[in-house]
Formats: C-alpha cells, structure tokens, sequence
C-alpha cells in the first residue's frame, strides 16, 4: 500500500496502520503504543469519553494503547517528536507540523458520517450583538477586538487567517478566548482532520 492511498483512507479504515506494518517490523513494535489527545477539558472528563475508541484500537491491532493528553497541539507535536506519542489525531495544519517537525506520516483522513469531509471553523459574537457573518465583522473590525485559536489549528487560525487576507486586513495576533454561553455563531467550511502515526526507525546492529 503506497503513501497516497495511506493518505487518503476514511476513518473508518483507520486501523490499518495495522497493514504498514511488515510482520519482521511489527516484530520491532513496542508492546503499547500512546494515543495522542488535545485535553480541551479535564483528564479525568475526557479518559471515558475516549476509553471505548482506544479500547477498539487495542482490539484491532493487538497492542495496549495507551492515552496521552496535551493541553493543545504543540504539546502533542512535540510528544511526537521525542517519542512520547505514536498515533495522533491532527487537523491539517497540525498535522504537517507533524511531518516537519516530528518525522510524522499521514496515513488516513476523517469523513462525516454520511461521506462528507471536513469539519466547521466557527465565529462567535455575543448573541446580542449586531454582527450576523464574517462581512458585517470586516466592516466593524476597527472597533472590535478578536480572539484567535491555537496557532497550530486549521479551524482555529489558519482557515479564520485566510479567510481575512484576501479582503487585505492582517491576520489578527494570537490570544486564547474560551467559549461563553449566549454566543451566536457563523461557520465556514474547514478541511478533514488526518490521522498520523510516528514511524518506528528499523533497529540496527554494529558488529
């Protein structure tokens, strides 16, 4: 299987990492491997939301997998990068930061559950406000203060950041805003997320 269809498989192939692996490699492979998670809330909230996926995971290739959490992605990268974390769930953006920084490879994409990909890049006003959509936001951008997501999200910066260069303004600075309740939102469209897996360098021996 080449590294195009790897890169192109739906979610629910995502398992065959399992077909990357030659039986002499899968020999080499550890006997547990870490999952990677973007902690948006507690630890202790978010282990049984992902208990029963790892557990299928554990099930389908026949090794422990256990659950890393980072507080955003560049906590999930850097894992990655010094081999903390062997599987992770990225958005694109993440995911070639990934691949340049942590010798990561993309091997399948998720789809919705009726065949669709991609996901919504959400912009949030207080609900009484009297911005409805991204061009009554450009016409008030002066008086108006914006907060970005994780420089390292699709959802959250590079598709918000592309969406305002070409109507010439400069893609606003960096700042953490949390979810507030009374907010309306306006979404666009934002690409799949992929999944990855960090390659186990082959073990050599020096005589």
């Amino acid at each position: 299987m080449n590294a195009k269809i790897i890169a192109s498989l739906a979610f629910t192939s995502m398992f065959s990492l399992s077909t990357l692996l030659s039986p002499a490699h899968a020999e080499e492979q550890e006997k547990a491997l870490n999952f990677g998670i973007i902690s948006t809330e507690s630890q202790q909230n978010l282990k049984p939301q992902w208990t029963p996926f790892l557990q299928d995971m554990e099930k389908k290739l026949g090794v422990k997998v256990n659950a890393f959490f980072a507080p955003d992605y560049a906590g999930i990268i850097q894992g990655m990068r010094f081999n903390k974390v062997d599987i992770a769930w990225y958005g694109n953006l993440s995911a070639m930061e990934a691949v340049d920084r942590a010798n990561g490879q993309v091997f399948a994409q998720t789809v919705a559950a009726d065949g669709s990909p991609g996901y919504w890049s959400v912009l949030i006003v207080n609900k009484d406000s009297p911005i409805n959509n991204l061009n009554d936001l450009l016409a008030k951008r002066k008086d108006l203060t914006f907060g970005n997501g994780d420089p390292n999200s699709t959802s959250g910066f590079l598709v918000p950041a592309t969406t305002s260069s070409p109507k010439t303004i400069s893609p606003p600075a960096t700042s953490s805003a949390p979810s507030t309740p009374g907010m309306k939102p306006t979404r666009w469209p934002s690409p799949t997320s992929r999944w990855m897996w960090r390659p186990t360098t082959p073990k050599t021996s020096t005589s």
